[in-house]
Parts: structure tokens; C-alpha cells; sequence
């Protein structure tokens, strides 16, 4: 399923608190490759959110396969991706991130993807401790 992830997808990044209250709306886009020979890794990602000020948010990471499992890291975390193997549909996968930063956060996302390949839904946790933090609601389209 990560091959049907390559491209550019541009959506709506919600924030909720703890308390389910939406905490911020903001425009992003996601573009994921599979470079070839690419020092740096098999997996590029970049995120870019637009902040409230119109400022660019821009976070790079890479990764390499490990036998079934994509690690990879950035300046901020570090994770892994991986199918969900009990969805017979093949179209949900599930990351676990940690921030290298000592701050104990950890986050839980789920990924599903829709029937024709064009549309994305996910879901991520950010816990501490075991205590939720908040959540993110990202929906998705294929720009290309």
C-alpha cells in the first residue's frame, strides 16, 4: 500500500484538545517519493502545514524498509510504518512515532486509504505518560 501513497496530497489539518474541542484548522500537503539511490534513504517525505500567519511549516523525513516495517526519522522524530495486517482491504497502515527531543511524546496514527486511490483519512494521538494529549484529523486528496 505505501506505493499507492507516492504522490502530492493537499487537505485540511484539524486539531483537537483532550477534550475533543477543535483547537486550529490549517491548509496542508503532503508529498511522498521513492527516490532511487537517494543517500539519505528509500522514502522522502515532506510536510507542510500553513500556520494561521501564512508561514510555512516544513518538516523533511526519510526512511529505509525494514524487512515489512519503513523506519524513519526527521529532525524532530523518529517511527515506523507498517500495513495493517488484519484489514483485508490493504488500505489501512499504521505509523508509531516518538520525539527524539526527550519530552516523552509519542504518537499513534492510522492511515486509511479510500477504494480509488484518491482520497486519504487519518487519525493521530499524542500521548505523554499514557495521558492524551490531543488529536489530528487530517482528510486528503491526491493532487497528483
Amino acid at each position: 500500500m505505501v506505493e499507492q501513497m507516492e504522490g502530492e496530497w493537499v487537505g485540511t489539518f484539524r486539531r483537537f484538545g483532550p477534550d475533543g474541542l477543535l483547537q486550529s484548522e490549517l491548509p496542508s500537503r503532503i508529498i511522498v517519493r521513492f527516490p532511487a539511490n537517494d543517500a539519505r534513504g528509500e522514502y522522502h517525505q515532506t510536510n507542510i502545514l500553513t500556520l494561521e500567519t501564512g508561514e510555512e511549516q516544513r518538516v523533511d523525513s526519510f526512511g529505509r524498509w525494514d524487512d515489512n516495517v519503513l523506519r524513519f526519522t526527521n529532525e524532530r522524530l523518529e517511527g515506523s510504518y507498517f500495513l495493517l495486517p488484519e484489514d483485508p482491504t490493504g488500505r489501512t497502515s499504521v505509523l508509531l512515532m516518538r520525539f527524539t527531543d526527550g519530552s516523552g511524546l509519542e504518537i499513534s496514527e492510522i492511515i486509511t486509504l479510500s477504494a480509488d486511490g484518491q482520497q486519504r483519512h487519518r487519525v493521530a494521538q499524542f500521548f505523554r505518560n499514557g495521558d492524551l494529549l490531543r488529536r489530528t484529523l487530517v482528510d486528503e486528496a491526491r493532487a497528483r
